[in-house]
Parts: C-alpha cells; sequence; structure tokens
C-alpha cells in the first residue's frame, strides 16, 4: 500500500476530468485500474509463492522465459519504475507543499523536490531497518487519515446513490476510446506499486505465505479506497474547477470544508508522497543488486554495499527527471512504460 497511495491518487484525476469531461467514465477508469491491479497482485503472488526472492520483474523473466526478457524490465524498473516513480512523489509533494511553506523567490521550484529525495537517500543509507519502520507507520497514519477523509467527505457531500451525472462542455477529447484508454494508463500509475512487496520478498517472515497475502489484500483495500476518495473529489467541487489541475485533493479539500481542511489535505499528501519516495527508495535498489549478482550490472552494485551504491544512481536518476519534465509528462510516460510493462 506504501507503493501505491503516494503521489498518483491525489493528481491524476484532475487531468482525467479535462480529458474525459465526465464523472462517471473517470471513476469506470480508476474501477479498470484496480481490476487489472488485482488480476496482477494474484499473478504476482503465484510467482512470489513459487520464488519467493527479491528481485521482481528481473528476476520471475529472467527465470522463466529468458535472461533478456529479465534484463529489459529490470532496465524499466530501475529508470521508470523506481527512479522515475520517487521523481514523480517527489514532485507532488512539492506541488501541495508549495501551499504550506513560503519559499524565497530566489529559490529554484525544484528545490522541495530535491529536498524530498536527498532526505530519503540519506535515510535509507543511514538507517535502513528504522526507517522501514518509521515508512510502515507513516502508512497507517495516512491510511486512517484517509478514512476519516472520506467519512466526513460522504457527510458533506451524501452516498453515491444519490447523486447525479456531472459533466463538462467542450472536454478536449470527451467520451473516446482514445481518451478512455489515456485516463486508465494515467490511473495505472497509481495502481503501479500493487507488485512493490515482491521486490524485498527473500526479507519477509515467511515470504511464500505473506508476500502473496500482502500483494492481493493490499490492492483490494487501495482500490476501495481510490474509489471512495475519487467520488469525494469529483463530487465535492464543480468538475469545471478540477479539469486539468494537479492540485486536485486541495481544490477539492477547500470546497468541502474551507481553508482549514485544505491545508490538512495538503499536510497529508506531503506526508503520503514523502513515504511513497522512500518505500521506493527502499525497494529500487534491490533489482539493482540482483542485476548486479547475475552479471548484468557493474560488480560493485552487489551486496550490501552495493545497495547502498544502487540507491546513489537511483538518487541521481531521480533528480535529472525532476530537473527535466513536467507533472504531467511524466504521468504520461511512466504509465505507459510501466503498464507495457506489466503486460
Amino acid at each position: 500500500m506504501t507503493g501505491m497511495i503516494g503521489s498518483g491518487v491525489f493528481v491524476t484525476s484532475g487531468f482525467a476530468v479535462e480529458s474525459l469531461g465526465s464523472r462517471t467514465l473517470v471513476m469506470a477508469a480508476w474501477l479498470v485500474g484496480g481490476l487489472v491491479a488485482l488480476c496482477g497482485a494474484v499473478a504476482y503472488g503465484g510467482l512470489a509463492r513459487r520464488l519467493p526472492k527479491s528481485g521482481g520483474e528481473y528476476l520471475y523473466l529472467s527465470r522463466s522465459l529468458h535472461p533478456f526478457c529479465g534484463f529489459l524490465a529490470g532496465m524499466v524498473s530501475l529508470t521508470a519504475g523506481f527512479s522515475g516513480g520517487i521523481a514523480f512523489a517527489a514532485m507532488t509533494c512539492q506541488e501541495y507543499a508549495k501551499g504550506i511553506l513560503l519559499l524565497p523567490a530566489w529559490m529554484p521550484s525544484q528545490t522541495l523536490a530535491t529536498a524530498v529525495i536527498i532526505i530519503c537517500f540519506l535515510i535509507h543509507i543511514e538507517a535502513g531497518r528504522v526507517a522501514a519502520r518509521l515508512n510502515t507507520s507513516i502508512v497507517l497514519l495516512k491510511i486512517l487519515t484517509l478514512m476519516c477523509l472520506i467519512i466526513f467527505g460522504y457527510s458533506v457531500v451524501g452516498w453515491p446513490s444519490a447523486v447525479a451525472e456531472q459533466s463538462i462542455q467542450g472536454a478536449s477529447t470527451g467520451a473516446t476510446i482514445d481518451g478512455f484508454a489515456m485516463t486508465v494508463v494515467w490511473v495505472m500509475f497509481s495502481y503501479t506499486g500493487f507488485n512493490e512487496a515482491i521486490y524485498v520478498a527473500s526479507e519477509a517472515r515467511v515470504g511464500r505465505r505473506t508476500v502473496p497475502r500482502a500483494l492481493v489484500l493490499g490492492t483490494f483495500l487501495t482500490t476501495i479506497l481510490y474509489l471512495a476518495i475519487n467520488d469525494i473529489f469529483l463530487r465535492a467541487a464543480p468538475l469545471v474547477e478540477l479539469a486539468g489541475q494537479s492540485q486536485v485533493a486541495a481544490i477539492a479539500a477547500a470546497a468541502l470544508g474551507g481553508r482549514t481542511a485544505q491545508l490538512g489535505m495538503s499536510i497529508v499528501i506531503v506526508l503520503s508522497t514523502l513515504s511513497a519516495a522512500a518505500g521506493m527508495t527502499m525497494a529500487g535498489s534491490r533489482v539493482a543488486t540482483a542485476m548486479a549478482e547475475d552479471g548484468l550490472l557493474p560488480r560493485w552494485l552487489k551486496g550490501q554495499s552495493g545497495r547502498s551504491r544502487a540507491v546513489l544512481v537511483q538518487t541521481v536518476l531521480a533528480l535529472i527527471l525532476v530537473y527535466g519534465t513536467t507533472l504531467q509528462k511524466l504521468l504520461g510516460t511512466l504509465g505507459v512504460t510501466l503498464s507495457l510493462c506489466s503486460a
């Protein structure tokens, strides 16, 4: 759940509304994404039972199909899956932190995202096990806060059964196959962390049992949370105000409870994206280590010391993406790349 509930859910629906112009279609895209992720969780769970080792897609494809297939999947994981995911989480954290922190005008716009990435790097290097426990605590707090938000939101906007369809005129693509498919690609990025547990499978207690359960249960609970929270976002404010906005959660919170609710939501999202970036920093290094041990990456990435170097490489790649792209462009690129790799 750390890998999934991080950044995408607080950003994607604004772009989806702009693309589709319909609340119902946006919710349908979130449901389709959840069903695909659940299928993936079942499939990955079966693989984890057969091969309870760390390494993710690289390990499974190398052993089951061909080492070259594993190599391609491993490179996608290292670049798009983890470095790209860390960059996206850090950039989302930056977007929402702007409403909390007042930064000097001379400071570069990417300063906050850079700080998030470097903090995650330092925490993992200096206190990996402690960081894992802290991250788990943040996730539990995050889920509890989201559940409170959902209860409060439904008390304000009412339950779904009493809702009329909302749409906006002049949507860029309308209800076309292309528009819906692109929206599902964006949505799938919010679900891509469903398989994060497989990257540390060899470090889990009784991995053959706990990892498959974690995958399926975590994905199911996240799908329910996503549907509920997006239902509230899309009904809290007029769709025309949400269309194309990256801070869709803050806009919805302001409509629900004013400036106080907006500030509270921004704080929750900052913590959420920080924990997501930390979780990906921890998991991504295991892929590089597994590839190095098979001779596909340099030897200096092997073993425990190699993990620290792998985290450094991952951090540098994430920083390059932060300074080289925008949030929406990164969302589209990662969504397409990771969806193809998962398929």
